[in-house]
């Protein structure tokens, strides 16, 4: 499964990390998501060669209907498998409570989306 998805609109500043023309923001339309990226948690300790990105939602509430949450922060890992790379993608949301059922099957579809064109 999965949703057809339009293209995401980078903006704001150019992330430093990688060297390359990525953007701290992006803007998802519909339902009008600004998502930020943040740096890893000093906190988090990896052993291998593990690379660890963060996201949070930026404007949760009413205006991105249907995707009512209070708060959304995202963890992507990638792992270092032989001669692949996994990737483990959570998401913790915090939904309205009328909205929970919607919000997270919509939460799980836009994810398994976005996997699925990784792979291609």
């Amino acid at each position: 499964g999965g949703l057809p998805l339009p293209p995401v609109v980078p903006f704001g500043e150019v992330l430093s990390e990688g060297g390359g023309k990525a953007r701290k923001k992006i803007f998802r339309f519909p339902p009008g998501l600004v998502e930020t990226a943040m740096i890893e948690r000093p906190d988090t300790i990896h052993n291998d060669d593990t690379v660890v990105a963060y996201y949070q939602l930026e404007n949760p509430g009413w205006w991105t209907l249907p995707f009512l949450v209070h708060t959304h922060l995202g963890r992507v890992k990638f792992c270092p498998v032989n001669e692949a790379v996994d990737m483990i993608w959570e998401v913790e949301i915090r939904p309205y409570s009328f909205a929970a059922p919607l919000v997270e099957k919509l939460a799980e579809m836009i994810v398994s989306t976005i996997v699925r064109n990784f792979r291609v």
